[in-house]
């Protein structure tokens, strides 16, 4: 069973350049966990190019959880793990016990820029319990760059997502290494990517 819902042009564009830093900079065994995973193309083809990986999809959104939810039971993703509800946003969420520290990757691909400004700290907060020792935060979209011009198309997608809500926007990458770091964590690296965005690693800052 193929997935229901149609791939959107922009993942059709970029999974193919997110998976390639993924397949780089994760181990050839390891556990992902993507936050807001819409309608789960991205961990099929991440799937598909790393044959011994397993990709946990979550979602708050009951219609893509159900989506997500028929895709496992169809049982043609051997590798893709039942989905969670989760919303970052939610004050019981909780992740302990089987989801405590097992996951080598988690995975946010264009959820910062439209989502609540309190968003960044509950996902490091998140990947405090759920990332092995050695886990990494992978986050993919446009942000800006300090001491690097922005780019037209950058500021009309920005002025496009603060008219939808004033918590929406590109976030400034010294403004989540600051939220960052009162998580422990550190900003390992950043790689320009297709369509002016950025893939942009963090990992647990050395005791």
């Amino acid at each position: 069973m193929a997935l229901s819902l149609e791939e959107h042009p922009a993942v059709s564009r970029n999974k193919k350049p997110i998976g390639a830093y993924l397949l780089a900079h994760f181990p050839e065994r390891a556990r992902m966990l993507e936050l807001a995973s819409g309608s789960g193309h991205h961990g099929v083809y991440c799937l598909e190019i790393a044959p011994k990986w397993h990709w946990l999809p979550t979602e708050k959104e009951p219609s893509l959880v159900e989506h997500l939810e028929a895709a496992y039971q169809s049982g043609d993703y051997k590798r893709m793990e039942r989905p969670l509800k989760i919303d970052l946003l939610d004050p019981s969420l909780s992740l302990d016990g089987e989801f405590e520290a097992v996951f080598d990757g988690l995975i946010a691909i264009n959820l910062c820029h439209i989502a609540k400004r309190s968003v960044p700290h509950q996902l490091f907060q998140v990947a405090t319990r759920v990332l092995k020792p050695g886990g990494m935060v992978y986050m993919y979209g446009p942000f800006w760059r300090q001491g690097v011009e922005r780019e037209p198309s950058n500021l009309s997608f920005d002025q496009y997502l603060k008219s939808l809500s004033h918590e929406y926007g590109i976030w400034a990458l010294e403004e989540l290494e600051s939220i960052a770091s009162t998580h422990s964590y550190t900003l390992m690296d950043v790689t320009p990517m297709p369509a002016n965005n950025l893939s942009v690693l963090w990992a647990k800052t050395p005791l």
